[in-house]
């Protein structure tokens, strides 16, 4: 998750024009982080 978590700063540049490739790979990225450290959070 740590690791991933070097890969989320492209999501917060979702106003600078990145192509819709780049914008899906950020969210999929953040999405796979955010679900297991809700769980854990949660826990």
């Amino acid at each position: 998750m740590g690791y991933m978590g070097f890969l989320v700063w492209g999501h917060h540049m979702y106003l600078v024009g990145l192509d819709h490739r780049s914008r899906t790979l950020y969210s999929t990225v953040t999405i796979m982080i955010s679900l297991p450290a809700t769980i854990k959070v949660v826990n």
